[in-house]
């Protein structure tokens, strides 16, 4: 997983541990708001693999391109474009910029939300290690069900592509 430039290094990680043959190998990726897109790195990746790409709504920071293209580009069969949205009817200040998913505040309860009102990017990251525990592939909801779109208000949801 990565944000931002990390999101970046983390997919040419991930494409290389495949064309290079490493011994270890990730099952999934999760890139949050990437800054670049390696599409050999990403065209690497086998049919099998897990690919989550998370956009924010409002990030005027990098562009939304780069994770459009690396989920358009990505032959993997198990993948998903998550769009962050904002609060703009609840909570008009908590706007979903490219630093959304990092925020201290918005991952552990700040402004009267709980860390389960799903705008960071703790609920993914423990969804699919405890997919991971479970040996289970692309099982958890909170990862890749109902729930990964759940922003724990009634009527709030962010969104998926397509």
């Amino acid at each position: 997983s990565g944000y931002s430039k990390g999101a970046y290094v983390a997919s040419i990680a991930t494409g290389l541990a495949f064309s290079r043959g490493a011994k270890n190998k990730p099952q999934v990726a999760w890139l949050f708001s990437p800054a670049g897109a390696d599409i050999s790195a990403i065209k690497s990746l086998p049919i099998d693999f897990g690919m989550n790409i998370v956009k924010a709504e409002d990030d005027k920071t990098v562009k939304p391109q780069f994770a459009e293209q690396i989920y358009a580009e990505s032959k993997v069969q198990f993948k998903q474009l998550i769009t962050l949205m904002s609060y703009r009817v609840t909570n008009p200040q908590l706007i979903a910029d490219h630093f959304w998913t990092l925020s201290k505040a918005s991952s552990f309860g700040g402004n009267g939300e709980s860390s389960f009102h799903h705008y960071g990017l703790w609920k993914w990251l423990g969804g699919a290690a405890e997919d991971l525990r479970q040996g289970g592939k692309f099982q958890n909801e909170y990862a890749y069900g109902v729930k990964s779109l759940d922003k724990g208000l009634p009527g709030l949801s962010d969104r998926k592509f397509p």
